[in-house]
């Protein structure tokens, strides 16, 4: 998640995902399973996002990266999970093409 750098303004998002994890895990967890939350700032580098990512993984032993931001840390980061075996989960994003078709919708 970019907490610094030219994106830094989508930290925002990393800090709303803790915020909606902790309260998870305030109303008993998933199944009563607490989710640990790892967040780590990427600066909106994919040279940084893999770093953060073998961090996450060698080190903190994530099964699950959830919700990187931007395509280019995604593309930097999504051989090295699929060759140690962790989930790279996103959110998607409609992007432009999908602002451009729901404007085209409502014209």
């Amino acid at each position: 998640m970019p907490y610094s750098g030219p994106a830094s303004a989508y930290g925002v998002i990393g800090k709303t995902e803790e915020a909606y994890f902790k309260k998870i895990n305030a109303e008993g967890g998933i199944n009563g399973r607490k989710i640990n939350f790892v967040s780590y700032d990427d600066g909106y580098s994919p040279p940084k996002a893999v770093e953060q990512a073998r961090k996450l993984v060698e080190s903190d032993e994530v099964l699950l990266v959830f919700n990187p931001l931007g395509t280019p840390s995604n593309s930097a980061i999504q051989k090295y999970l699929n060759a140690k075996g962790a989930y790279l989960r996103q959110v998607p994003d409609e992007g432009e093409a999908g602002r451009q078709d729901r404007r085209a919708l409502s014209e």
